[in-house]
């Protein structure tokens, strides 16, 4: 569902998927390396792997995907946990009846028996293709800056396609790749890129926007072409009125994520939005709208904030509160 939703937001970005599927088309005889999707945060470097992954679903081509968008799909936000449910994916895929030859000796441990199967898989005469989104956060989440885990010298039959940001603390790390792999990068959305993407986000949604407001959404956009930028701008557009005051929009990123939040706190107040998110993040596992409600309801400062002008006979958070919550964020949270 993740990568379905992501990869219908990719928009002027059909060079770069190319790219990655020739890449997947391309012969593994035991002498590739990986691809390197880069680019600064906020590119959609997500969404574009997303649209591969699609793509080759769509195709039914006999290719063994395994995907995994790190910090978005269970069981990824550390390698050793990445690796071992990748393996027992893979494992399920082959079957049964390829069980004798993908039987790991027992003495190696759940990552490098992902590695030994993906050995064996030549023999199989089967495709493996790996796509692995957001190294940068397996980097946050381990001490370990090399990347040594990740081979460079693919075995046959296996295709790697990972993505990390360029910049910052992370650009060691992605040097490092450079030096062994191919790499693509993902610039900028250009301006005409970024009016497609609103007229198609609006169309989908059913709203249409005055000439004054676009140009006042794209005035936003051109001081920061990012696509997490152009996303959250478009957001905020969804909600204008007709008779909406023309104001630029938020011309930083952290400027409109501060809009979204700011909306959010407009409808449904600061102390219930402020709570409400921070159990989103703070779960580990993420929660469900009856387990926010029931989290929400054993906070009294939410309740007197919620309570503040009438007391109901039943001291509990409205279920319909949390579904307006969700209506705000639907574009930012990712659920199974």
């Amino acid at each position: 569902m993740f990568a379905q939703a992501r990869a219908a937001t990719v928009t002027g970005r059909d060079d770069v998927v190319s790219d990655c599927t020739a890449y997947i088309g391309e012969p593994s005889l035991g002498q590739l390396s990986p691809l390197v999707l880069h680019g600064p945060s906020g590119l959609g470097k997500s969404s574009v792997l997303a649209a591969v992954h699609q793509q080759h679903v769509d195709s039914s081509n006999g290719i063994l995907l395994l995907v995994r968008f790190v910090g978005h799909t269970p069981s990824s936000r550390s390698i050793n946990a990445l690796l071992t449910s990748m393996h027992a994916e893979l494992l399920e895929l082959l079957g049964p009846q390829h069980s004798e030859l993908t039987q790991a000796p027992p003495h190696l441990s759940g990552p490098d028996q992902f590695f030994w199967v993906l050995n064996q898989v030549a023999a199989l005469s089967l495709e493996v293709v790996v796509i692995l989104d957001a190294l940068d956060v397996l980097l946050d989440a381990s001490c370990d800056q090399s990347l040594h885990w990740l081979p460079m010298q693919l075995p046959k039959s296996v295709h790697w396609v990972v993505s990390i940001i360029d910049q910052g603390p992370y650009e060691p790390a992605f040097q490092r790749l450079a030096t062994h792999a191919s790499c693509v990068q993902l610039s900028e959305l250009s301006l005409e890129t970024a009016e497609a993407y609103l007229s198609t986000t609006l169309t989908r949604a059913g709203r249409t926007l005055h000439p004054e407001q676009r140009k006042m959404v794209m005035a936003g956009f051109q001081h920061d072409p990012s696509t997490l930028h152009l996303q959250l701008l478009v957001v905020a557009a969804q909600r204008l009125a007709s008779t909406a005051v023309h104001r630029p929009g938020p011309q930083t990123l952290h400027g409109a994520l501060c809009s979204v939040f700011e909306a959010a706190e407009q409808d449904l107040g600061t102390e219930f939005v402020g709570a409400a998110l921070s159990y989103i993040t703070l779960s580990r596992e993420g929660l469900t709208m009856s387990e926010l409600e029931d989290v929400l309801s054993c906070n009294d400062r939410v309740l007197d904030a919620v309570y503040a002008y009438w007391q109901h006979p039943r001291r509990r958070i409205p279920d319909l509160m949390v579904a307006r919550l969700f209506r705000h964020f639907d574009s930012f949270l990712v659920g199974e």
